[in-house]
């Protein structure tokens, strides 16, 4: 087993606490986001003062900003958004792997200014890469350089892509991973299979955990209910195991389906017939545990 060990103020950050693990924030006149061109209410800037007060309204102590765009200075950008926060408590940056000074750039990265904030590394694979990137023998060996620096590997891919991501955690087994938005099942269509097969599979490797977040459909006009979003949630439960569930909001992409509360209910909800330990463990101190986030 893998051992993993500014704003308005965030409340205590201490064993118990919540932790919103996937967050996102951009300035449009930075950086531009393409992929929002059709989203109109999300084409705008999103900065650490407006999740803030979402924090606050839903007793959550702190969140991991996680990497929009394959670009280093993004992630050198985030980290200086850390060091200035005290609602942020962790950055997923993204370092191109492959690249003959992938580690001496990271090592930069690492000892730039917030660079103590880089709790994990992601690569955009499901729209950027064919199916079999993630078991890609030079992508495998890649991955090793996470491994050696602590870090995790954040996963976005697809259910179809989801057989090659576990030829990559089997090959990497002293690496953490985190597979974002449970691999993506098509939860709108009610689709199950075959993104349960490759989730039981995937579960197998005990490297593995898996973010719920991302199960309310991105689009602007949902139609989703706690319900809808229960077998899913039933099914990562049950392969992984309440140690190995970690709550993210996707926000703001989130905000296309649903409002942050409704977001934070609903793994409430979901999570409703646990026990308290494993309700905390779910809604941050796996988190913690998993990212090794620095509560202080």
């Amino acid at each position: 087993m893998v051992d993993c060990g500014g704003g308005i103020p965030s409340p205590m950050m201490v064993a118990g606490s919540r932790i919103d693990a996937h967050l996102h924030v951009w300035d449009l006149g930075v950086r531009d986001q393409d992929w929002t061109i059709d989203l109109p209410s999300i084409r705008r800037n999103f900065g650490i003062n407006d999740v803030s007060v979402a924090f606050s309204s839903n007793a959550i102590a702190g969140g991991v900003l996680i990497q929009t765009a394959h670009v280093v200075t993004e992630t050198k950008e985030l980290l200086l958004e850390a060091e200035g926060s005290s609602s942020i408590v962790g950055v997923v940056g993204w370092v191109d792997l492959c690249a003959p000074n992938a580690e001496e750039e990271l090592r930069q990265i690492m000892e730039s200014p917030g660079g103590q904030n880089l709790v994990g590394l992601r690569h955009i694979a499901q729209s950027l890469e064919g199916e079999s990137w993630f078991e890609i023998p030079a992508v495998i060996d890649a991955v090793a350089l996470v491994g050696k620096y602590d870090l995790t590997f954040d996963i976005l891919a697809y259910p179809n892509q989801l057989p090659a991501v576990v030829e990559l955690v089997a090959a990497r087994p002293e690496v953490r991973f985190v597979l974002d938005h449970l691999g993506k099942p098509r939860v709108q269509e009610r689709e199950i299979e075959p993104w349960r097969t490759h989730i039981r599979r995937l579960s197998q490797f005990e490297n593995v955990a898996v973010k719920v977040s991302g199960m309310i459909p991105e689009t602007e006009s949902p139609q989703w209910s706690v319900d809808g979003l229960r077998p899913y949630f039933d099914i990562v439960l049950e392969s992984f195991g309440s140690d190995r569930l970690i709550f993210g909001s996707n926000w703001p992409v989130c905000t296309l389906g649903a409002t942050y509360g409704e977001v934070v209910d609903s793994v409430i909800q979901l999570s409703s017939d646990l026990s308290e330990i494993e309700r905390v463990a779910i809604l941050g101190d796996n988190a913690r545990r998993w990212y090794q986030l620095d509560l202080g």
